[in-house]
């Protein structure tokens, strides 16, 4: 699916959120996630697309993702930093199973590394 990019915003030293338009409602539930692949990636040995989590809501018109941009980055992150509002990118369909249950009174445990 084409998605045009809409806008970015600093969280932290690094760290920042992108936002892209996509070209029609993405059905998706909290916890999945789609590869981003961006045109123009060149000499990046893992490819012109990376997986990410999408941290909006389904009923969000944008689709957003928490992205870190080292000092030193790889070229697709390059790409990434320099798009435009407009700039077209494509997604996958959502993937991914970890998700909450639809029944809230499970009790969950969450382990971190």
């Amino acid at each position: 699916m084409q998605v045009f990019f809409e806008s970015r915003r600093e969280l932290a030293p690094t760290i920042w959120e992108d936002s892209f338009r996509p070209e029609r409602r993405v059905d998706f539930v909290p916890g999945q996630y789609v590869s981003l692949a961006l045109p123009g990636v060149a000499a990046d040995p893992r490819g012109s697309s990376r997986t990410f989590t999408m941290v909006s809501l389904p009923e969000d018109p944008y689709l957003q993702f928490v992205v870190k941009h080292p000092d030193k980055q790889s070229a697709y992150k390059e790409v990434l930093e320099t798009l435009k509002p407009n700039d077209p990118a494509s997604i996958t369909d959502a993937m991914g199973d970890v998700i909450l249950p639809k029944m809230a009174d499970i009790p969950l445990v969450f382990v971190a590394g």
